[in-house]
């Protein structure tokens, strides 16, 4: 039997939206804190969770929290030895939170958000310690992946033609409030993308609302040589591949700009009221982002999740030590196995879900060069077809010819014995038919000439000239 938890860590964000950023908060904070409290359990809660599941959730959606109570609070809270509050620095502004679930604000209003990450984490902090996170935990999105996962990701997306397979991509991505900028925006990232030959760009579509529309008005307006379009189905391994291997990052997310610092990758910020120039987009090439952020903003969100571990760990001995019924331990634990063993499953699945993925970009690799060698193949064969049959078709005709002259030749043959003159001149021929066989016949034998008989002249002549000799009259 496998040991229980070493803790519970309940995290609280919005996790359920369609956000590329929202979508990588819960795996790196759920690395990161397994990777200082290994065997502890760490459990999502989102405004909707589960009833809103979400193509990059990885199959692992958080639990709903649903209307604050603090009836509701102290459910949710049960056997949590620690509550870990994100998204709150600042809060997302709720009429674009709104859009982000396709809901009306009055609906989402009716969940009181504010209960949850606000006013409510201090009233849970009687049963348990509620820490909130102040720092960003996409910060540290580098160490989620490794080189080998993007480098397998990247080779995806060129395979899909989703991300120049050469040259320096410049990645926007952008949302509605965009919009109004568009055409002053496809203006410089047009003059930026002329100024050097190997510039591409990718519009990428992470989840905010109308970030679809604003990628196609931008497309529309862009050279279609240098364009490339990461659409909203990406994965996040895709995302995070198309950053870490990009020139510059453009946008109007804050999250997604961080991102792109931590892979140590330009960051461009795009907002309605100011459009960049194709200067600043040059300079933010130039520039060393690595060097102006530095490590600040990840070593901060390192003690923080030092002290939220420690706290954490604290706060389970804590518990473990009012702990009183060895029975209601045990059914505990047996859960906890249980449990684990789904954990470790849905994990092997994850994994041989990722490999099946990897195969097959590698057989459509293969098959697209097996395909391109059989065109070529068919082209040479047709060609070989062609040239065969312009033999065939020269060597017919001189069939023909020959045919012809042959039947010429014979028909004129045959008028000519059907002259009169031909007809006359048969004695005569037969005549000259028998002087040449006297002037061509060997020296006489001696003896008599009844042992040597003269040939029988074989030409119809003679046989002409012989019956008109016996022919009466």
């Amino acid at each position: 039997m496998s040991k229980p938890a070493s803790c519970s860590i309940g995290v609280l964000g919005t996790f359920d939206t369609d956000l590329f950023d929202d979508a990588l908060a819960p795996r790196v904070l759920r690395r990161e804190l397994k990777a200082r409290l290994p065997g502890a359990k760490i459990i999502t809660f989102a405004p909707y969770g589960a009833l809103r599941p979400t193509p990059r959730d990885g199959g692992e959606a958080a639990e709903p929290l649903g209307r604050w109570s603090p009836d509701r609070a102290a459910v949710l809270t049960a056997g949590l030895d620690c509550v870990l509050v994100t998204c709150t620095d600042p809060f997302p502004d709720r009429d674009r939170l709104a859009r982000s679930y396709g809901v009306d604000r009055a609906v989402l209003d009716e969940l009181d958000l504010e209960g949850w990450f606000i006013d409510g984490p201090a009233q849970a902090g009687e049963r348990c310690p509620v820490i909130t996170f102040g720092s960003d935990p996409v910060v540290l999105a580098p160490r989620l992946f490794s080189p080998d996962l993007l480098t397998k990701r990247l080779e995806y997306l060129w395979l899909m033609g989703w991300y120049p397979p050469e040259g320096a991509a410049v990645v926007v991505e952008g949302d509605e409030g965009l919009l109004p900028i568009v055409p002053r925006l496809a203006a410089q990232l047009s003059e930026f993308v002329a100024s050097e030959s190997d510039l591409k760009v990718v519009l990428a579509e992470l989840g905010s609302p109308g970030d679809a529309e604003f990628a196609s008005e931008l497309a529309a307006e862009l050279p279609p040589e240098c364009l490339y379009r990461l659409p909203d189905f990406a994965g996040i391994e895709d995302i995070a591949a198309a950053i870490a291997n990009s020139a510059i990052v453009a946008g109007s997310s804050r999250r997604v700009g961080l991102v792109a610092q931590a892979y140590g990758r330009a960051w461009v910020a795009l907002d309605p009221d100011t459009c960049p120039t194709s200067e600043q987009f040059e300079r933010a090439r130039r520039t060393d982002p690595a060097a102006a952020v530095g490590p600040s903003l990840a070593a901060r969100a390192d003690a923080e999740l030092d002290r939220i571990a420690e706290v954490a760990r604290t706060a389970a001995l804590t518990h473990r030590q009012k702990e009183v019924s060895m029975a209601e331990t045990q059914r505990l634990s047996e859960t906890e196995e249980v449990l684990g063993h789904l954990q470790v499953a849905h994990e092997a699945r994850s994994r041989r879900l990722a490999t099946e993925r990897m195969v097959f970009a590698n057989h459509l690799h293969k098959a697209e060069a097996e395909i391109a060698r059989l065109k070529d193949e068919v082209a040479r064969l047709r060609e070989e077809l062609a040239h065969a049959e312009s033999r065939a078709a020269d060597t017919e005709a001189g069939t023909r010819a020959e045919a012809a002259a042959r039947l010429a030749a014979q028909e004129e043959l045959s008028a000519l014995r059907a002259t009169r003159t031909f007809r006359y001149t048969a004695e005569l021929r037969s005549v000259y038919g028998r002087l040449r066989q006297l002037g061509e016949s060997p020296p006489k034998r001696t003896g008599s000439p009844a042992d040597h008989p003269a040939p029988a002249d074989p030409s119809p002549a003679a046989d002409s000239s012989r019956t008109a000799e016996t022919k009466p009259g």
